[in-house]
């Protein structure tokens, strides 16, 4: 080991820290900035002022990670600590963030919430790529070097590609300090030719990355075909719940029973609760794929029409399960740490104490219904929605009679209108139970009367039948109804 100079040094956690920072379609910028800048700054410091000492060189490396450890301590887990000295519980939360966060960070929506069981992976990661840079700049020079740094880069860039102008600043950034590194241990060793050679022959590659980079950036980019989070959910344990579909009849005969208070703008009744897609003839079933609530969440790409934020105050009393009133687009939730099903808009909240009071925020899609009018149906959307079993004879028939035409959202009104004329709806104390296929063909075929449970499960069938995507959404309809409603899969100009 020699001593290092401290511009070169300067450069490779330069380097180690950009590359950290591409984390930031993960986590956001601000979050990420004193976690990285100050355990790199800590680790630079003592990386300089030991390799001024022959007898503490050795011990560089080691040092400089201690160093940097403390400081990652001292930014994100300064609660575990008592009075700034580190604990069980730090040590704890160190090794539960090594070896957790980036698989928790990757079972969140992004921008995910910055705390530091999720986000502690990060700062270690751009520690030890400028430990691993510096000594690797001591022993084999400069290029090796920036391999740790760029490693972060591959990395984060699995997580999610920057894009835009991030990716030019960053990839400027990045390519500023790895030429700076390039050049000045280049006139370090001018002498040697074939330093100087190597130094000649990785500027145009350099250069040629950073052009790459820069046009790259600027060009549109289509939707990543993998990322390392595609098939990375947050893990639901297996118990038995009672679907909220099986306690609608019990609901109905007892309105009176309050299930949560929601103080809001007017013009909101219905409060969707957990949206039923799989349906094998016997059960229907929700879906599984939740993630943690990150910080925010955004509409999806197929939302382009113009949205407005609304916000609720929801106090639960029992909803009889552990899922959350909702919205089908919520936006972000204060007061508890649900998990959320992205593409249906359901909030869990596993072993929850009752009652819980939550704010909701939800985007609202500004839509002239007008233009639903002539609106097609994304047929595209049908192996999502689930199917629908053994279909029973007579019932697809009945389909035939009910929607004639192809596909449409008239058509889809004209099913709803066929059964609003020919069924009657159930009321009073002993009231019809079931969804699953006997049930519902003895409501299509025979009685012809039945609950709300019987109505939109029998819709959501007959339109999966006609090739119209449907869900089966339960949920609440203030002041004291409850309602088995259901949600179409829509294409009109800009929205869903």
């Amino acid at each position: 080991m020699t001593r290092l100079p401290g511009l070169p040094t300067a450069c490779v956690v330069l380097a180690a820290v950009v590359a950290g920072l591409l984390f930031a379609p993960v986590f956001g910028v601000l979050p990420l900035i004193l976690p990285l800048v100050v355990p790199a700054a800590v680790a630079f410091a003592v990386t300089v002022v030991s390799s001024r000492r022959d007898a503490v060189v050795p011990w560089r490396p080691v040092l400089a990670l201690l160093a940097g450890l403390l400081a990652v301590v001292e930014t994100l887990l300064l609660p575990t600590t008592v009075a700034g000295v580190p604990t069980g519980e730090t040590l704890r939360a160190l090794v539960t963030g090594a070896t957790q966060s980036w698989r928790l960070a990757l079972q969140s929506t992004w921008p995910a919430r910055p705390e530091p069981e999720l986000m502690l992976f990060v700062p270690l990661l751009t520690l030890l790529g400028c430990v691993l840079g510096v000594e690797l700049l001591d022993r084999w020079g400069a290029l090796p070097a920036l391999l740790p740094s760029f490693a972060v880069v591959v990395l984060s860039q699995c997580y999610r590609a920057t894009t835009g102008v991030a990716a030019v600043l960053a990839a400027v950034a990045y390519a500023g300090a790895a030429g700076t590194l390039l050049v000045t241990t280049g006139a370090d060793q001018a002498t040697e030719k074939r330093s100087l050679g190597s130094v000649r022959l990785a500027a145009p590659a350099v250069a040629l990355a950073v052009v790459a980079a820069i046009v790259g950036g600027l060009l549109p980019s289509g939707e990543a075909r993998y990322a390392l989070r595609d098939n990375q959910f947050a893990p639901l344990e297996d118990s038995s719940v009672t679907s909220p579909l099986d306690e609608l009849a019990d609901r109905l005969t007892h309105p009176d029973i309050p299930v949560f208070t929601v103080d809001a703008d007017a013009g909101v009744d219905r409060w969707p609760v957990v949206v039923l897609t799989e349906f094998d003839g016997v059960n229907w079933t929700p879906g599984n794929r939740y993630r943690r609530l990150g910080a925010a969440l955004r509409p999806g790409p197929e939302i382009a029409v113009p949205v407005k934020r609304r916000s609720a105050d929801i106090d639960l009393v029992d909803s009889g399960g552990p899922w959350l009133p909702s919205q089908p687009l919520p936006a972000g939730v204060e007061g508890v740490e649900p998990l959320v099903e992205e593409r249906q808009g359901s909030l869990l909240l596993p072993h929850a104490a009752r009652p819980v009071g939550y704010t909701l925020s939800w985007w609202e899609p500004q839509v002239d219904r007008n233009a639903l009018q002539g609106a097609a149906i994304d047929r595209s959307l049908a192996a999502e929605t689930g199917g629908v079993g053994q279909v029973p004879p007579g019932i697809a028939e009945l389909a035939d009679r009910a929607v004639a035409v192809r596909p449409t959202f008239q058509a889809a009104v004209a099913l709803e209108r066929f059964l609003r004329t020919e069924y009657r709806l159930a009321t009073g104390q002993h009231l019809p139970t079931g969804h699953s296929w006997p049930q519902l063909k003895e409501f299509l075929l025979d009685s012809k009367r039945g609950t709300s449970e019987q109505f939109a499960a029998a819709y959501v069938a007959l339109a999966r039948i006609k090739g119209i995507p449907a869900r089966l959404v339960v949920g609440f309809r203030a002041p004291v109804t409850v309602f088995a409603a259901l949600i179409l899969e829509l294409w009109s100009p800009g929205s869903a």
